[in-house]
């Protein structure tokens, strides 16, 4: 799972982002049953977020970790793929290593998600990553984002080029956060880098 609020990644009730988050799942099991599982397991509240149809974007988030949706003329994504820009089904089934990114929007600036073409990659140290920033309101449409600022662990890194490419190199072993900033009512991109000092 990777989990937003407007410009900040949520957290668990242990103070752990939800990002790259573990849950489980059992045959059968729709991405709504993942959701109800993620807000069991990391916020004690299964019924703490809520979904709706919406004519234009499909189903859409009206409620997240307990706080409601600003406005129902987007309300918050639930993205499987990217790829086509659009919001996933609830009843759609997951699998064993599915990705479910889900972002809400608790006030007036944030009403679309930003999200680069990598949720999670896998280093080795000095090894480059390219990542391309886009941004999408869940309708099928998704559009390329120069200029967006772009952080390692918070802190400010480099920004997207005219092609909305940004590319980075991690020269240490360890974890890191890269979140690209929101931009035009775009809320957050977020990909989690794992950096290795030698190859598997």
């Amino acid at each position: 799972f990777f989990a937003t609020m407007d410009s900040s990644i949520c957290s668990d009730s242990e103070g752990e982002q939800i990002v790259y988050y573990a849950v489980p799942i059992w045959g059968g099991d729709t991405v709504a049953d993942a959701i109800t599982t993620l807000h069991e397991t990391a916020y004690g509240d299964a019924g703490a977020w809520g979904y709706e149809y919406n004519a234009s974007y499909g189903y859409v988030l009206n409620k997240m970790w307990g706080k409601e949706c600003a406005s129902m003329t987007y309300g918050g994504g639930i993205w499987t793929d990217f790829s086509e820009g659009l919001h996933a089904r609830p009843y759609d089934p997951v699998s064993d290593g599915s990705i479910i990114y889900i972002n809400n929007f608790t006030g007036s600036l944030y009403m679309r998600t930003g999200h680069f073409d990598k949720q999670y990659v896998e280093l080795v140290e000095g090894e480059a990553l390219e990542l391309t920033f886009y941004r999408s309101s869940g309708d099928g449409a998704s559009k390329k984002c120069s200029g967006a600022s772009v952080s390692i662990n918070g802190n400010e890194a480099d920004s997207t080029d005219e092609n909305a490419v940004v590319t980075l190199t991690f020269d240490k072993a360890g974890t890191y956060i890269v979140t690209g900033a929101a931009k035009d009512s775009y809320g957050i991109a977020v990909c989690c880098v794992v950096v290795r000092d030698k190859p598997l």
